[in-house]
This record gives structure tokens, C-alpha cells and sequence, in this order.
């Protein structure tokens, strides 16, 4: 009897927590406000679906409503912030842009399969994101053009690599990521330059790797380094900036003092998870400026501000992202001027602000997780003033002395060459063009395509006796899906009568709007 009386309660009970569970939740919701932005997930909530009112709407309403519910529930933050707790204190991460390392250390990323989030910095970390061979030379053409114009100015450049955190506390990633290559698209790109190019690259690895038992480089919860890091890579910097500029920079390390910093850490929001306060040291600025900032027209803190300090001798242009953030209290009190860019580099950015603030040096700062990245080419602009400066056109539209491969069809060639490929690599030949040697010619073209894709220009060379194209004479050009305007120099001195044109090297559509050559 006492067993029934026990079995009846517990039924009981457990049907009383199950409504509770289901209405309570759903009563709360009716009595509060719908939130627009939940704190917990950092992201915008659906909307309440309007009353349908035709038949169309009717079907959709229940999944739009569903989508509302599960967003807008009561107590969805309080158990979501729980379910969080849990999963973290079991060992498991609540976020799929989060891996849990050793004693308390959390990286951005994460090895699961299909992963490409946040450029992918443990796929960085494991070796699998490499360069290929012709986006290394496309790397270091670009640099090249980049510091050739620069230095063409009196400009200086300094490319700079900030380290993710995985590759200076990989002894604190968990066991199962393992590196799967020997070297990493950093190595790559660095041993590149430096072998084939005058490019002054600043790698700070092994640097910051020496210095990491000493002291707490980088945040235990956060992506980003702090500033026992900043101090020692300002050090390095500041050092290569003297050598370009003897007796005008005072290279020095600063002392800090130990802080905690509570809030804002990036990985801890990821996870919705609360944390201790991290380690958070402050640079001690003294007999130093203080520095102030100019106010133009320009002005768009955080993107785009200029810096000011009197006393000291140079200007420089700093194009970075937020890795430089810790070090700007360094750089803002050791030049004359400094202008911060939150972007790369590009040609109208250069033009505007080396024309404002006359640099003496640019200096760019890549996080290492951008990497593999090729920019499009530097000298895209250039090209095009040079090609519309000339008056020597040798082929300008002619569609019809085109030949295209089998798999191509055309479905208007009046005003433009509108073109439908049904496999991979269409083929577009030229006809036979009056090449000469020891000539430069530009080939511009405009397109809009219908994928990403990369578009390859083929030319032959004139003592070829066999088939006239191979990969080793090609050029090219990463294109959008959408418009595209291009420019290709062709600056090789023993240019055959052949040229072939692969836009895409997919199946799809294109408009070829503009096709012409000229001499220059």
C-alpha cells in the first residue's frame, strides 16, 4: 500500500514539474515584452509574424510563428545561460566557434569537419590552409608592386604578421590537434618574400614563443594578445622603423603594471559563459606625449582617426586590423603623426591619405589567421591609367574574330558577348594579333560573372613550335560574381601571335562587355 501511495506521488509530482516546465515558460512569455536582441546569444531575435490574411500566408505562419516561440519563450535567456554553464563544466564547448584548451585556455575555432568560420585559425594552426605555388607569386607580385610604389614616393613599407594565439600557446590547444604538414602558410609566405623579394616582412613567432613561461602573452578567454605581447612587438617593429630612419625613433620597452580585466573578452561572449577576470597589463607612458587626436573630415574612430604627438620626428600611414589595437598607445606617443586604418591596403586608400598626411612610412599588420590570402592586384589602378593614356588599340571588341570552344553557347554577341559554358574551363582564342617584341600591351577587360571564379589569360611564346599555351605563360585574375573591371599587363619580351582567354574556370554565365588590347 505505503509502494502504491509512493509510485502515486512520484507520478504525480513528475507531471506537476512537466506542466510547470511547458507553461511556465509559456505564461512569461505572454506577460513580457519581446526582447529585440538577446544579451545571453549576442544576436537579434525574430520578430512576432503578423495575422495572416490570404492562403499563401496561412502556410507560412506556423513556421514563422515556430521561429518567433523558439526565440521569444519565457526564461529563454536564464536556461540558455545554464545550458551554456553546463556543457562548458562537462568539458564540452556551448559554441561551435569556440575548442577548450588546457588550464582554462579558449581558442577561437574549431577542428570539427566543414569548419570554415572566422578564417578557420586551428585549420591554420593543424597546417591545412596553404598556399599554392601561383598564389605565392601572386603574394609577393602584389607586395612587390606595393613597395615599389611606395618607395618610388620616399615611402617605406613594413609588413607585419601578428601570431594567432594558437601558434604561440599550442602547448596549451587540447591533445587531439595535431598539425597534418610540416609547414604553415605564414612559413610558407614568409620564406617566400624574403627569398624572392626586398619585402621587409617582421615575423614575431619565435620572439613571443621565447617570452610565453616568462609572462601571459595573450588572453586565457580572449582571441586577441595583450600588452606583454604589444610591448615586445612594438619593440621588434620600432627597431626595423630605426634602421630605415636612424636617430628619429626612440625603440625602448615599456613597463607594464598588472590589471584584470573583466567583460568584453570575445571568447567568453562566444560561450556565453561567465569567467574570472583575465590578466589585463597597462603600459606605464612616462616623460612621453600625450596624445591627441585630429579631427577631419576623414574622422571615423575606430575605422579611421589620426593620432598626434608633439615632439617627435615622423609621420606614418598604418593600415591594420584588431590586433593592433593594443598596440596604439605605443605607436601614437613614438610619431609626429600617425593615421590608423582599419583595413588592407589598397590603391584610393594610399592615394587619399598619402596626398593628407605624407607619410614617411607605411606599416601593415595582418592577423596570422588571414593568411592564405592573395589581395587583388596593387596596381590595378595604375594599369588602368597607363591603358586609358594610350592610343594604340590593337583589338577592341570584335566578337566575331573569336573562337570559342564547343561547350560555349552564345546567346547574344551585339553589345556584348553574353555566354552560357556548360563544363568546367570555357576557351575564348583570340584572333592573330600584330604582337611585337620588347612590347608591353594591357588587356582590359570588363565582365560580370555569374561565380567566383578566376579568370586566366594564355599567351604564347613566339619561338613555340607545338601547342602554343601552357600554364607557365598565363596571368591571373581572381574575379567576383557580379561586375568586374580588369586590367592585365602582358610584359614579356618574346610574346607570340597566340592569346587564349579562360574567364572562368567553371561551368556558368558571363557577360564580356569590354574586350580590348592595347600597346603601352
Amino acid at each position: 500500500m505505503k509502494i502504491r501511495v509512493l509510485y502515486k506521488a512520484n507520478a504525480i509530482l513528475t507531471a506537476i514539474i512537466f506542466l510547470v516546465a511547458i507553461f511556465v515558460p509559456f505564461f512569461i512569455s505572454i506577460i513580457e515584452n519581446d526582447k529585440q536582441v538577446s544579451k545571453v546569444e549576442k544576436r537579434v531575435l525574430s520578430k512576432r509574424p503578423k495575422l495572416p490574411y490570404t492562403i499563401e500566408e496561412a502556410k507560412k505562419f506556423p513556421k514563422l510563428f515556430n521561429t518567433y516561440y523558439s526565440d521569444n519563450f519565457g526564461l529563454r535567456d536564464w536556461l540558455t545561460t545554464y545550458y551554456k554553464l553546463v556543457k562548458y563544466n562537462l568539458g564540452d564547448t556551448p559554441s561551435q566557434d569556440v575548442t577548450i584548451g588546457k588550464d582554462g585556455w579558449l581558442f577561437l575555432g574549431s577542428i570539427k569537419k566543414g569548419y570554415n568560420r572566422n578564417d578557420d585559425p586551428v585549420g591554420d594552426y593543424r597546417n591545412t590552409n596553404l598556399y599554392s605555388q601561383k598564389d605565392l607569386e601572386a603574394f609577393a607580385n602584389y607586395m612587390t608592386d606595393l613597395n615599389s610604389w611606395l618607395n618610388a614616393q620616399g615611402i617605406e613599407y613594413l609588413f607585419v604578421i601578428a601570431p594567432n594565439k594558437h601558434t604561440i600557446y599550442a602547448n596549451k590547444l587540447p591533445d587531439y590537434i595535431d598539425k597534418v604538414n610540416k609547414y604553415s602558410a605564414t612559413d610558407q609566405i614568409i620564406e617566400h618574400l624574403r627569398k624572392h623579394t626586398d619585402i621587409s616582412v617582421i615575423d614575431l613567432r619565435q620572439k613571443l614563443i621565447n617570452q610565453r613561461d616568462k609572462q601571459q602573452l595573450y588572453y586565457k578567454i580572449d582571441s586577441h594578445w595583450n600588452h606583454y605581447a604589444a610591448n615586445i612587438a612594438q619593440y621588434e617593429i620600432m627597431q626595423e622603423v630605426e634602421k630605415r630612419f636612424p636617430g628619429k625613433i626612440q625603440v625602448e620597452l615599456k613597463e607594464l603594471k598588472d590589471k584584470k580585466r573583466n567583460g568584453a573578452m570575445d571568447l567568453a561572449t562566444l560561450m556565453g559563459v561567465e569567467f574570472p577576470a583575465d590578466i589585463d597589463p597597462q603600459p606605464i607612458f612616462n616623460k612621453s606625449c600625450i596624445p591627441t587626436r585630429a579631427i577631419n573630415a576623414n574622422d571615423n574612430w575606430p575605422k579611421y582617426y589620426t593620432m598626434l604627438c608633439e615632439g617627435q620626428k615622423l609621420k606614418t600611414l598604418i593600415f591594420r586590423d584588431s590586433f593592433f589595437v593594443a598596440l596604439e598607445p605605443y605607436f601614437s606617443r613614438k610619431f609626429k603623426q600617425v593615421t590608423y586604418v582599419w583595413e588592407k591596403s589598397n590603391y584610393l586608400s594610399l592615394i587619399e591619405n598619402i596626398k593628407l598626411d605624407k607619410p614617411d612610412i607605411v606599416i601593415e599588420e595582418w592577423v596570422e589567421r588571414m593568411l592564405p590570402f592573395v589581395p587583388k592586384g596593387f596596381n590595378t589602378l595604375t594599369k588602368k591609367k597607363i591603358f586609358n593614356n594610350s592610343h594604340q588599340l590593337i583589338f577592341s571588341n570584335d566578337w566575331n574574330r573569336l573562337k570559342i570552344s564547343s561547350h560555349i553557347n552564345i546567346i547574344d554577341n551585339k553589345d556584348s558577348f553574353h555566354l552560357i559554358s556548360t563544363k568546367d574551363d570555357p576557351i575564348i582564342i583570340f584572333p592573330s594579333l600584330p604582337f611585337k617584341k620588347n612590347t608591353k600591351y594591357i588587356l582590359h577587360i570588363k565582365i560580370k560573372s555569374s561565380v567566383d571564379s578566376i579568370l586566366q589569360v594564355f599567351y604564347s611564346d613566339n619561338n613555340q613550335q607545338n601547342y602554343p599555351y601552357s600554364e607557365k605563360n598565363t596571368v591571373q585574375s581572381y574575379i567576383n560574381k557580379g561586375d568586374n573591371d580588369i586590367y592585365i599587363l602582358l610584359d614579356y619580351p618574346n610574346l607570340g601571335k597566340h592569346l587564349r582567354l579562360d574567364p572562368i574556370v567553371e561551368k556558368g554565365e558571363i557577360f564580356i562587355k569590354i574586350l580590348e588590347m592595347k600597346k603601352i
